[in-house]
């Protein structure tokens, strides 16, 4: 069962990363923050442990605008953000490769 493993990850990610942002722009950070991941950022960086369940959102959100997000989206978190979507969309669950080359999309600059 594949629940347990992303549970893990995504606490890994919260316990190694405390605060998210897109790298070098305090207003991207709020923005992608606020609508990305549904949180409102209360400094300079977003609540890494407010947005764990929405890293890809907040991740995919940096990219759009531009920036990249400095907190990594591990593949587990992908899956689970994307395969509920895909799949009320009647779509096939994503792949491992897919979801790694979802996840790698997050780090290189848009």
């Amino acid at each position: 069962m594949q629940l347990p493993l992303i549970l893990n990850t995504l606490l890994t990610a919260c316990i190694i990363v405390s605060a998210c942002k897109c790298v070098g722009s305090k207003d991207l950070t709020r923005a992608c923050c606020r609508c990305g991941a549904g949180v409102i950022a209360d400094s300079e960086d977003c609540p890494a442990w407010k947005i764990a369940q929405r890293l890809s959102n907040f991740a995919n959100c940096c990219r759009e605008l531009g920036a990249i997000s400095d907190c990594p989206c591990p593949v587990g978190c992908v899956v689970a953000e994307k395969n509920p979507l895909r799949i009320a969309a009647g779509l096939k669950p994503l792949s491992e490769e897919e979801a790694k080359a979802i996840a790698e999309s997050y780090l290189v600059q848009a």
